[in-house]
């Protein structure tokens, strides 16, 4: 669990340089565009410039500004991915919390539901080989599941992962049943 945690935060660091980068190239970008803007406004109030050339370029102009502010606003929002440094030893209690809730009688009915509220649908489908079919998960633990069964640094993927479809996100049309 560890080492997932360590890998996480690694991977949040490298995004967040890259992110930090890709924000400084767009203010530089923004303030380019910005002075753009003031000269063809200088432009039009102080020369005998044709006002149509100056109003294409300026249209230009603002639409490029706008395309950046939209891009400074996402990479702002993209900032703001925070995890606690003891992650991995919090998931290690919490899975030993569900694991001896789902052992316990008294506690196994609500551990369920709780892994239940993961789930959004389950399909099963078959593949034409006679007896063999593929299950598509869908929803939050379909996410958990895909990305702890990424292939590792290695290129191989954990060997206890079966053939199984994980969809997060929306279910799909196609799913023939839901568990709730």
């Amino acid at each position: 669990m560890q080492a997932f945690a360590d890998a996480f935060h690694d991977e949040i660091k490298r995004r967040q340089t890259n992110n930090a980068s890709n924000k400084s190239a767009v203010q530089k970008d923004l303030l380019k565009v910005e002075t753009g803007i003031k000269r063809c406004v200088d432009l039009l109030l102080h020369s005998d410039t044709p006002m149509e050339s100056i109003r294409s370029t300026l249209e230009e102009l603002e639409t490029q500004k706008r395309a950046l502010v939209r891009e400074s606003a996402l990479q702002t929002q993209e900032d703001k991915i925070v995890l606690h440094p003891n992650i991995g030893a919090l998931y290690a209690r919490k899975v030993s919390n569900l694991k001896s809730l789902l052992e316990n009688d008294a506690t196994k009915h609500q551990a369920t539901e709780i892994i239940r509220s993961l789930i959004e649908t389950i399909a099963v489908a078959p593949t034409g080989q006679r007896g063999k079919s593929d299950v598509v998960l869908h929803g939050a633990l379909a996410s958990i599941l895909a990305y702890a069964s990424e292939p590792t640094a290695g290129g191989k993927v954990p060997s206890n992962v079966g053939r199984i479809l994980l969809v997060a996100g929306a279910h799909n049309p196609r799913c023939r049943k839901s568990l709730k």
